[in-house]
């Protein structure tokens, strides 16, 4: 397998085009599909689907999910172009696995949230 990074390029697609994973191991509910819709009205796309050459999708389902939710009919995607079916579900469980393993600081949320008051407050 090529290194997918060395020769990607995001494409916008239409939405339809994609279609999900169905032996997708992670799932996402109502209630974060509304929170990821959340960010995208607040920070715009910021992160393309990875799918096959087929369209079926091997990361970011619930980022599909949020763009019908918002009624988008082109989203921003990556192609993972010439990879096996052996190879697309492999990357399908190694990147639904991967964020497990990373571990959660407690304390730096409300750091951030402090300092993002602070700055408020300096700016108004």
């Amino acid at each position: 397998m090529d290194a997918l990074a060395s020769k990607a390029a995001v494409e916008k697609w239409p939405i339809e085009r994609l279609r999900p994973y169905e032996r997708n191991s992670r799932g996402h509910s109502a209630e974060q599909i509304e929170q990821i819709a959340a960010s995208i009205r607040q920070w715009g796309w910021t992160m393309p689907i990875l799918a096959a050459d087929d369209g079926m999708v091997l990361a970011g389902h619930g980022r599909l999910a949020a763009g019908k939710l918002l009624g988008m009919t082109r989203v921003p995607v990556i192609i993972a172009r010439g990879w096996s079916d052996q190879q697309n579900r492999a990357y399908v469980m190694a990147d639904n696995r991967l964020t497990d393993a990373s571990d959660w600081d407690d304390e730096m949320p409300q750091l951030e949230l402090t300092h993002a008051k602070r700055r408020l407050r300096v700016e108004t």
